[in-house]
């Protein structure tokens, strides 16, 4: 048994690795579809608090994906069109029914973060529960199996096609960004983007009378 294989027996007993985590390959397509001539690395996939054995994320024709695809709650389904790119350290959260949309021709550059959630309840007494039932399920191997849902807020994301995220680029729940659309590096979007237009900050605004050449270096 290698050092690898050691270490991960010993953290599945203390429930710290999630038994419903798996990091999967070309070769393994469980909880995933890879649409023809696709590649993927260092891809992770985890589904919590679901038997179901279908494919929660979905990659079309000619793309390149890594990232990590995590769905909180086992339901909904993240979908990625044709020729699309996913950078490494990428971070996406599902938890909702309607799950999140990636167009054809999408350009996401490493490190970015898509939630479709708030993920904890903006009331402070329902939130101080949250921990405890962390704790719970980690120690029995069931990762966020006591997680309270009641009150947190969550809404569908759609990316549309030919839109570019550079690095590091967050979007959060419920917003839609629209087909051409590109949005500046370490941007936090918090509200829907209009097609071909340019948005950069946190909050995320229209860049307004920018040539290429102005906003150049607001992308990775």
């Amino acid at each position: 048994m290698t050092l690898r294989h050691s270490i991960g027996r010993v953290l599945r007993r203390s429930g710290l690795w999630p038994r419903t985590s798996q990091t999967v390959g070309p070769a393994e397509y469980t909880h995933y579809t890879l649409g023809e001539n696709s590649r993927v690395e260092a891809l992770n996939v985890q589904v919590r608090n679901s038997t179901e054995r279908r494919p929660y994320l979905t990659i079309g024709k000619s793309s390149y994906i890594a990232g990590s695809y995590v769905f909180e709650r086992g339901i909904g389904q993240i979908t990625i069109g044709d020729e699309t790119f996913i950078g490494s350290g990428s971070l996406f959260i599902c938890a909702q029914e309607e799950g999140i949309s990636i167009g054809n021709h999408v350009l996401i550059s490493w490190g970015c973060t898509l939630s479709d959630t708030n993920a904890h309840s903006l009331d402070a007494h329902v939130r101080r529960g949250d921990v405890v039932d962390w704790l719970r399920s980690a120690r029995e191997g069931k990762t966020g199996a006591y997680k309270n849902w009641e009150g947190v807020k969550s809404a569908p994301i759609v990316i549309g096609d030919d839109a570019w995220l550079g690095f590091g680029v967050v979007v959060l729940k419920g917003v839609t960004i629209g087909a051409g659309a590109v949005v500046g590096a370490r941007s936090v979007v918090t509200r829907d983007v209009a097609p071909n237009s340019v948005v950069v900050g946190n909050p995320a605004r229209v860049l307004r009378g920018a040539a290429g050449a102005e906003v150049r270096d607001e992308f990775g």
